[in-house]
């Protein structure tokens, strides 16, 4: 018996929520954490994930949480873009932590999405 997959979204949220609130971006000395900035939308989009896990609708899940990784990258590259020539820019543990969050949510969706499939399937043989 394996680790039940909206538990395992709960955690993706909880991990990519913890994300936004540490470090993201280290800027010549000056720590950047994500919240800042766009943090605010994809703090939002997170709680979307949550409740549409709650109510098993993995595909608004899915999709909430792609468009997090979508903006979280574009403001990621946005920033690497201004600094393209320097290694002022780095990379901290909140963004990881975010993007293994949000992983863990689109691969939570994705095996919710199948497991619905084969139950739909099962009940249609019916």
């Amino acid at each position: 018996m394996g680790v039940k997959k909206d538990v395992l979204g709960y955690i993706g949220c909880a991990m990519a929520g913890l994300g936004l609130f540490l470090p993201f971006l280290n800027l010549l000395f000056v720590k950047i954490n994500f919240f800042e900035g766009d943090g605010k939308i994809v703090l939002f989009g997170l709680i979307i994930c949550a409740i549409f896990i709650f109510k098993k609708k993995p595909i608004i899940t899915l999709i909430s949480s792609l468009l997090c990784i979508g903006i979280t990258l574009y403001d990621l590259f946005n920033v690497f873009s201004k600094f393209e020539h320097s290694n002022l820019v780095q990379i901290e543990v909140g963004f990881y932590l975010s993007m293994l969050g949000l992983i863990l949510i689109i691969v939570s969706s994705v095996l919710m999405i199948k497991e619905q499939k084969i139950e739909n399937q099962q009940l249609n043989q019916i």
